[in-house]
């Protein structure tokens, strides 16, 4: 690597000193993460070659509260780089509206993929079939198989796109929770409703694929707060439009929150810079809060996330916090989440 660009990188990062729960210095280094979009747009921002980035920003793990965080982490000039111009709008929440999960649109990314020759094009195409694959409700083992091809760096056989183009069959409805349908789910919010009585509702995160339109369909009132952190996408300028919120039931910053009921935070916690500050002023806005996000105690946590959250870490949480937290690890079957629902003591 060339000094310059050594000095570039190292202007760009700072190291993390402590658990940004618990501030103890106690941890240990975890093994590596995969490759994503998000590894390889950092790459060409730093300038640095992807499989050195990965080796420089690690997973550790605290050895008090258990929580997994990154051991260098971006600073905002390059997180806003990632966010506002790279990546703009949010991948996943952006799927909801895009029709991408139907036959057609399948074999048309397959066919592409085989007179494809450019590397970055083919691992784009390669990620939308994983996820269409990864959404199926089928279990049959084509699915895995298929799945499996996408993921190999091999170059692909005649055969490969034979057997891959025969998957299509199985794709007739997303199953639920899947990037294709997000957390719009009936079922989630009568659960809610079981444990909680829900007068008001407040969310924040993406507003695609959240549980707001449950609300207004049970005559809750209903707010969205927009994000400001750095290390997550400027919804005003992608999925917010999309969804088409009505203005009113914006909110444009935390603070001007008047308290609710209960207030959802879906996928967006593990991005904070500051994940205690944040989640201490939801806290005071509301009577009851939830959280869902991947389950990451194993310490694989992608790049794009600062930290990674487990039982013991969202009970330590709830310990800070001094609030009662009621756990759910098997709520969503088919993929490995954390459902915690945090109550007055």
């Amino acid at each position: 690597m060339k000094s310059n660009t050594i000095t570039f990188f190292n202007k760009s990062i700072y190291k993390v000193f402590e658990c940004p729960l618990c501030k103890s210095k106690k941890r240990k280094t975890l093994g590596l993460y995969q490759k994503n979009l998000y590894s390889e747009m950092l790459s060409k921002i730093l300038k640095i070659n992807e499989s050195k980035l990965i080796n420089k920003i690690k997973n550790v793990k605290c050895k008090n509260c258990s929580l997994v965080y990154k051991n260098f982490w971006f600073k905002d000039k390059i997180l806003s780089n990632l966010f506002k111009s790279r990546i703009l709008i949010h991948p996943k929440g952006n799927d909801i509206f895009e029709n991408k999960f139907n036959k057609n649109f399948f074999s048309s990314e397959i066919k592409k993929l085989e007179n494809k020759t450019n590397s970055e094009s083919i691992r784009k195409t390669k990620r939308i079939l994983i996820s269409i694959l990864d959404s199926v409700r089928s279990k049959n083992i084509k699915i895995i198989k298929g799945i499996k091809i996408l993921k190999s760096e091999k170059k692909f056989s005649s055969n490969d796109f034979v057997r891959l183009l025969s998957l299509k069959k199985f794709i007739t409805k997303p199953k639920r929770f899947s990037r294709f349908i997000g957390y719009k789910d009936k079922k989630l919010w009568n659960f809610l409703e079981r444990k909680i009585k829900i007068l008001s509702y407040a969310e924040t995160g993406c507003p695609a694929w959240g549980l707001l339109e449950m609300a207004r369909r049970n005559k809750v009132k209903t707010k969205f707060v927009i994000s400001k952190d750095k290390n997550f996408w400027n919804e005003r300028k992608g999925c917010l439009i999309k969804s088409k919120l009505n203005k009113r039931i914006l909110v444009n910053d935390l603070k001007y929150l008047n308290k609710v009921s209960l207030f959802g935070i879906i996928e967006y916690f593990d991005h904070l810079n500051d994940p205690l500050r944040f989640i201490k002023n939801v806290s005071t806005k509301s009577e009851n809060f939830y959280l869902i996000l991947d389950d990451l105690e194993d310490g694989k946590v992608p790049i794009q996330h600062f930290t990674g959250w487990g039982k013991k870490s969202i009970k330590f949480l709830s310990f800070k916090l001094t609030r009662k937290v009621y756990i759910y690890q098997n709520y969503f079957t088919h993929k490995k989440m954390i459902f915690a629902i945090f109550k007055d003591l």
